[in-house]
């Protein structure tokens, strides 16, 4: 390597070796380039180590999906399972590579300039998500291909995107309740129980997937929470739950307490939920079995309801609504933030105080609706001419009408309490 010099911009540059040119025989030379003389040496490095290897391109016509599928191989691929390639991490990176690089897809490495990588960010507007994972590849990308000697300048790493508006989640409505309500005689009976404990527990899914019969304390009418399962592949892997207030117990309600001691006095394993091997459930088995769920719940919610068939939110309609719909349950009992916090195993209370607040927001907004209609009714009786007759002389109208204004509002304000205390 040649010795490092500052250039005019402040990076240190130096030159490498990168092979021999076979019709002249004159050695190829790259151009490095970092933000101080150490820089320069740890990608120098990175680049011989790679030409042992064999995995060094330095083809100035390569393509962005090009390089971006040798980065994926090289740097997203775990060498700790049977097949590298079979890990959320991996899948991820090559659909983003694969569907959603747009016009930089074809684009030359070299080539690409801020403005490209912001074009095919805004044709992907509205996908939040999409739009981040974007951006987070094609730095990675570019930051590789600077290590390696094929770039000099990363235009992707300041690039900012917009933060994903609060999704406001919502609890169900009756009508999506009593649909999968109404499904449940016709489920299986792990399907019925999964659905069960969703309902009445408010548990996660990682939660309740790992629960063993040794968890389930029927005498004391509780559920011992002290794991989760999570899939960082398609097999699960277990751990604690996701803060240490997540360890915790659960009261088994009433409507749930037959229903899972016939499932235990006939399940055949330690686990609620098995998969193969005398395994928990497998990912990609429990994505089977919830489509399954959320499809007959669907059907039934257009069967019940053929005027709304059609709007049931099947994107919407996921495991962790049940949490929230429970939580909704404790807010709508009456049961206080601190103690709801313990219930559902917030790690921090002001979680729970900003779900029982949005709950607030919601029937404040229905009160004031019914309130706005209670109004109009009133006013529109006001408006009706007055007619007195033996049958009437007593009737809400009359009695309406023969108010003076402050005894009106005094009367308005008092229904007004009474919608309220209803509530």
């Amino acid at each position: 390597m040649s010795k490092r010099k500052k250039r005019a911009d402040g990076l240190y540059q130096a030159n490498i070796v990168v092979g021999t040119d076979p019709k002249t025989g004159k050695y190829i030379r790259k151009q490095i380039y970092g933000k101080d003389e150490k820089e320069v040496s740890i990608k120098a490095a990175k680049i011989q180590d790679a030409i042992r290897k064999g995995t060094y391109t330095d083809d100035k016509k390569i393509t962005l999906q090009e390089y971006a599928y040798s980065w994926l191989e090289r740097y997203k691929a775990n060498p700790e399972l049977e097949n590298p390639m079979d890990s959320h991490t991996y899948r991820d990176y090559k659909n983003i590579i694969k569907n959603h690089l747009g016009p930089l897809k074809d684009m030359r490495l070299q080539k690409i300039q801020k403005q490209d990588i912001l074009e095919a960010i805004a044709l992907l507007n509205g996908h939040y998500d999409l739009q981040r994972r974007l951006r987070m590849t094609v730095n990675q990308i570019l930051e590789a291909a600077i290590d390696e000697g094929l770039l000099y300048k990363n235009v992707c790493r300041n690039i900012k995107i917009s933060k994903k508006p609060k999704s406001s989640q919502r609890k169900f409505t009756a009508e999506e309740i009593a649909a999968t309500m109404s499904v449940l005689p016709d489920l299986d009976p792990q399907q019925r129980i999964l659905m069960l404990l969703l309902y009445y527990t408010g548990a996660r899914r990682g939660e309740i997937l790992a629960l063993q019969k040794q968890d389930i304390l029927l005498q004391k009418k509780e559920i011992s929470i002290s794991k989760a399962v999570t899939f960082p592949v398609n097999q699960a892997l277990f751990g604690p739950p996701k803060s240490q207030a997540g360890i915790r117990k659960i009261e088994i309600l009433p409507p749930l307490q037959e229903e899972l001691l016939h499932y235990i006095q006939k399940c055949e394993t330690s686990y609620l939920f098995p998969g193969s091997d005398d395994r928990v459930i497998s990912l990609a088995i429990f994505r089977r079995m919830w489509n399954k769920i959320r499809n007959k719940v669907e059907n039934r919610y257009d069967t019940l309801y053929p005027g709304l068939a059609g709007t049931f939110d099947a994107e919407g309609y996921t495991p962790h609504r049940f949490r929230h719909n429970f939580c909704s349950m404790l807010h709508d009992a009456g049961v206080p933030a601190i103690d709801a916090q313990k219930i559902m195993g917030h790690s921090d209370v002001s979680v729970t105080l900003g779900i029982y607040t949005h709950f607030d927001e919601d029937k404040a907004v229905q009160m004031s609706g019914r309130m706005n209609k209670l109004l109009e009714e009133q006013t529109a009786a006001l408006e009706q001419p007055l007619e007195i007759s033996p049958s009437n002389t007593n009737s809400a109208q009359t009695m309406l009408n023969g108010l003076d204004p402050e005894m009106y509002k005094q009367l308005i304000a008092g229904l007004a309490e009474a919608v309220k205390s209803q509530m």
